[in-house]
């Protein structure tokens, strides 16, 4: 049977709002599904916890939970000290997590998302499923209070899969000739492929480091690379509401350049591989 690992990115800023009661929904999801998950807390000031210590309460201890600090003075160095670079940067933050799980399928998730279940996964991603996104459902975080607090994961996951969908994103759209846009649109709270699938690309292109359209980007890269893209509306992906703007931090990426972009610039030690960070378990 496969094994799954999914790497999760934050920063101990109460972004959005709830951030902690929000991690607490997630992270306790992604326990129930994965074998591993990789928590990386990119530049959270210094004088700070992580933000997995700050939701300590909201979240139940598990060996499966392993997390990395990026701090604040490597955060800026990595970035080129570019005042326009994202508060959390995804790309870098993310491929920091990819390269350090073990597992054979690894999801690339956010902080405010509630997970399908294993059954689920199970069913549906195959080794020759190619590079697959979901389409998120929306729920309010006032009406998840009502479903069961983050340590009711599983009987919140039960009932949240039978309530009708609402899409946060528009319908697929067809890949017609050199369309470059993606599949739906905002595809980035949970994307999922096999690891020669992640390794083959180089993860998320590292030079986009603001925000905007990485999403789109590295499924256009897995395109290009001869890996099959798709979207699979069954998988119940449900995204926690929050304020905030669109992409949180930072200036924007060049569209035209993530959208065209001819295969990767990172280098084979993408995700800073070659630079030992401390791996932190519970």
């Amino acid at each position: 049977m496969s094994n799954f690992g999914a790497v999760v990115i934050a920063r101990n800023d109460d972004y959005g709002g709830n951030l902690t009661e929000r991690a607490g929904y997630c992270l306790n999801s992604l326990v129930e599904t994965f074998d591993e998950i990789i928590y990386v807390d990119w530049n959270t000031p210094d004088d700070k916890v992580s933000l997995i210590e700050e939701a300590k309460d909201f979240v139940k201890k598990s060996p499966k939970i392993k997390w990395i600090r990026v701090t604040s003075e490597q955060a800026s160095e990595w970035t080129g000290h570019d005042p326009a670079a994202q508060s959390v940067c995804e790309v870098m933050a993310r491929n920091v997590g990819l390269r350090r799980l073990t597992s054979e399928f690894l999801v690339s998730t956010n902080i405010d998302v509630i997970c399908p279940s294993r059954v689920a996964l199970d069913r549906q991603i195959q080794p020759d499923s190619g590079f697959i996104t979901t389409a998120k459902r929306s729920i309010s975080l006032y009406i998840l209070r009502e479903l069961g607090t983050p340590s009711d994961i599983l009987s919140v996951r039960e009932k949240l899969e039978s309530l009708e969908p609402h899409y946060t994103q528009q319908p697929p759209i067809a890949i017609r000739g050199d369309d470059r846009y993606s599949l739906v649109s905002s595809p980035g709270d949970f994307q999922i492929a096999h690891r020669d699938v992640w390794y083959t690309i180089r993860g998320f292109e590292e030079r986009l480091y603001k925000r905007g359209y990485t999403d789109t980007n590295i499924q256009q890269k897995a395109a290009k690379a001869g890996i099959k893209i798709g979207v699979d509306r069954s998988l119940p992906v449900w995204h926690i509401g929050h304020e905030g703007g669109w992409g949180g931090t930072g200036g924007v990426n060049d569209m035209g350049l993530s959208l065209s972009m001819d295969g990767t610039t990172n280098l084979e030690t993408w995700g800073f591989s070659d630079i030992e960070l401390e791996v932190r378990t519970w």
